[in-house]
């Protein structure tokens, strides 16, 4: 069982389970175009070809679900992304995709199509409150946006100070005209971005990095380097964006089909987290990205939380805003800032609440009124040996791979299939650090001191 569930009451726990139960369906699916006009802008028609589960026939299956709203690339069109509809509806998605913009000539405008995303985002609500509509109570007000290269950037233009969303995602944004770079600063949401090494249509150093290094460093977001992936590969086939890649990019070696089922191996658990509140889909993200040999990424809001003690006072290293206290698994009431101060002897740790509601716990620490010190006490299972400075353990002799973190969160060693006994830290500074441990699924955290 993953280290997140160590410290969950009971009763919490059973609530998350029946979550990821719930959703780890999978769904029948069909895809339909459905036209909506937005009145506000001179009645303009917004075709869009909506993908959702289906019940057997041509109604949608039982239960609610969220919604993606997914923005084609430069004259590509909404059919060379008929793998991420199915892929999304049969998980229980309901996928909008807007038919605007397509055209080669005249150019497509990146405002309209920004305007046009943001008026399927509010029209499928109203869909949900029409009694003669097919989407008639069949929608959870948690809607994400997905958008390939142009579609991309159009979706950073929609999501800027967008609050009605919860998580924006580009495949290989473009930037755009406005500035989708620009826009990028306003966003308030996570944000995931995907990009392919060898892509010469948009390249990721004009492109997609600065959109994710524009992103305010108050907001969770990763940024996933797909090595020797491609720009139009998360789509498929398509004539255009694949005659542009053939005169632009070079020396690809991921194949199409590998690059979309590591995007989907990406993508699935961060819609399934941020869009479902299906909490343990976090460790699923994070354990995959660490562990698969075809990406490289960055990220900011992700590290491991750790307690630290400074005269007295735990201190979280965590420098995001919403926190709970615990002492001995309970919750302690107004205890939500980034220190505390124990009164009584304890074990304690903190929970970073994110934007979805989900806890994501620290180390758990030890304190004693009056001790000079603190005691690591969150696994049993896996203990440092300060004489050696190697790790040991009575039942656990080979991890998958391992990582270590300081005090800021920082990376600062890590390696695949090891065993537990020859990993060392002779050449650490005096400090306190964590050390995670991943071996047959199971994850273990480890705080310990360097002297």
């Amino acid at each position: 069982m993953s280290n997140f569930y160590q410290w969950l009451p009971v009763g919490i726990f059973c609530l998350f389970f029946n979550v990821y139960i719930l959703n780890a369906q999978t769904y029948s699916y069909t895809n339909a175009t459905f036209t909506y006009v937005d009145a506000a802008r001179s009645n303009r028609s917004v075709p869009t070809e909506i993908y959702y589960p289906q019940d057997g026939g041509a109604g949608i299956a039982q239960g609610s679900f969220p919604v993606v709203v997914l923005a084609h690339g430069f004259a590509m069109g909404v059919d060379a992304y008929e793998n991420w509809g199915q892929e999304l509806a049969q998980r229980g998605y309901i996928v909008l995709m807007p038919r605007t913009e397509s055209s080669l000539f005249p150019s497509p405008s990146h405002s309209a199509f920004a305007a046009d995303i943001n008026f399927l985002c509010a029209q499928i609500l109203l869909e949900n409150a029409n009694n003669q509509s097919l989407f008639f109570n069949k929608i959870i007000n948690n809607i994400g946006l997905i958008g390939h290269s142009m579609g991309g950037g159009a979706s950073f233009l929609a999501a800027a100070n967008n609050t009605n969303i919860k998580t924006v995602i580009g495949f290989a944004p473009a930037e755009t005209n406005p500035s989708a770079v620009s826009a990028a600063a306003q966003v308030q949401v996570p944000t995931l971005v995907l990009s392919g090494s060898r892509d010469g249509v948009t390249p990721a150093a004009s492109n997609h990095q600065p959109m994710y290094d524009a992103v305010s460093v108050a907001h969770k977001k990763l940024f996933i380097s797909l090595i020797g992936g491609a720009h139009c590969f998360f789509a498929n086939s398509n004539l255009a964006c694949d005659f542009g890649e053939s005169t632009s990019s070079t020396n690809i070696t991921l194949t199409r089909a590998a690059q979309q089922q590591i995007s989907y191996n990406v993508v699935n658990p961060w819609l399934d987290y941020y869009l479902k509140s299906t909490c343990d889909k976090l460790d699923t993200l994070l354990t995959y990205i660490s562990a698969e040999s075809s990406i490289s990424y960055q990220q900011n809001g992700f590290s491991p939380i750790v307690v630290s003690l400074n005269n007295n006072q735990l201190v979280s290293n965590s420098p995001l805003a919403n926190y709970q206290w615990y002492q001995n698994n309970l919750l302690i009431n107004n205890a939500n800032s980034a220190t505390y101060t124990p009164l009584s002897d304890g074990n304690y740790q903190v929970a970073e609440i994110d934007v979805n509601t989900c806890p994501i716990f620290s180390n758990s620490v030890s304190f004693l009124i009056n001790a000079s010190n603190f005691i690591p006490n969150d696994n049993p299972l896996i203990y440092y040996n300060a004489y050696s400075q190697r790790f040991n353990s009575a039942t656990i002799t080979q991890v998958d791979y391992y990582q270590i973190y300081n005090m800021n969160g920082q990376l600062i060693d890590a390696a695949a299939a090891s065993t537990l006994a020859n990993i060392s830290s002779p050449r650490l500074p005096k400090g306190v650090y964590m050390a995670v441990f991943y071996a047959a699924n199971q994850t273990y955290k480890l705080t310990f001191l360097v002297d």
